[in-house]
């Protein structure tokens, strides 16, 4: 439980950096909007008073992954539901952090199937499931600009980030994964932990990260974003979801 606090707590004092330069703000400012239903879906936990936000790729009908910060534990006492942004909430009956100490990411079961979103093709989260990036696929270089997705309270975002350094920890080639946001003109907030992070993989779009940190800096100009890479994770993933 420690653990979350900490991160509810980081995440509070972000958003209010970020309101300093755009009023108002609590999830990704400066991005463009995205269409709903989409598979970048709100994840609303009910943690009186406050209660507490995330953003998940919905992978597929039951499955949703986001991070270990969004995972409180026992749902009987804080009910967890995610939405396509569509007015229709789905339950959470299950979630499973990874086993690995080097990871902070976590998977969402929903006891009913969620569609995917029928959208245009144009925009990677509009249509159908999210798809992970697989252990054989490239990863990420330094200077790529990729795609991240975020829910403000009552509106899903889009921003473009730019790789701009790996994170050092071991269980990986690089198991977090920077991109500074505020050069794009944008801030991640509160509600985007757990935001899917999308890579281009020879012209398909796919989850390699979740974010999992922003910084305590917004200028636009040194504000960067820790993700937490899914590749060392896939064998976990696979045979947890079947996917």
């Amino acid at each position: 439980m420690r653990k979350i606090q900490t991160a509810a707590v980081a995440a509070g004092a972000a958003a209010a950096l970020c309101a300093v330069n755009n009023a108002g703000a609590f999830a990704i400012s400066g991005g463009t909007p995205a269409p709903a239903p989409s598979a970048a879906v709100h994840l609303h936990v009910s943690y009186p008073p406050d209660n507490f936000d995330c953003t998940g790729a919905l992978i597929g009908p039951h499955w949703v992954l986001s991070a270990s910060g969004c995972n409180f534990g026992d749902l009987s006492k804080y009910p967890t539901t995610i939405d396509r942004g569509d007015g229709t909430a789905y339950n959470v009956d299950a979630a499973y952090n990874s086993p690995s100490s080097n990871s902070d990411v976590a998977l969402f079961h929903i006891s009913q199937a969620v569609p995917a979103p029928t959208g245009p093709p144009s925009d990677p989260a509009a249509s159908g499931y999210m798809v992970l990036t697989d252990k054989t696929d490239a990863l990420p270089a330094m200077g790529d600009t990729e795609l991240v997705y975020g829910w403000d309270p009552s509106s899903l975002n889009k921003l473009n980030v730019k790789v701009t350094r790996f994170g050092t920890e071991p269980g990986g080639p690089f198991p977090y994964i920077s991109g500074s946001d505020c050069k794009s003109g944008g801030c991640l907030g509160p509600a985007d932990y757990g935001s899917p992070i999308l890579h281009n993989v020879n012209g398909t779009t796919k989850v390699v990260a979740t974010s999992i940190d922003f910084s305590t800096v917004d200028d636009r100009v040194h504000c960067d974003s820790e993700a937490s890479n899914i590749v060392p994770q896939r064998d976990w993933i696979k045979s947890t979801t079947g996917i």
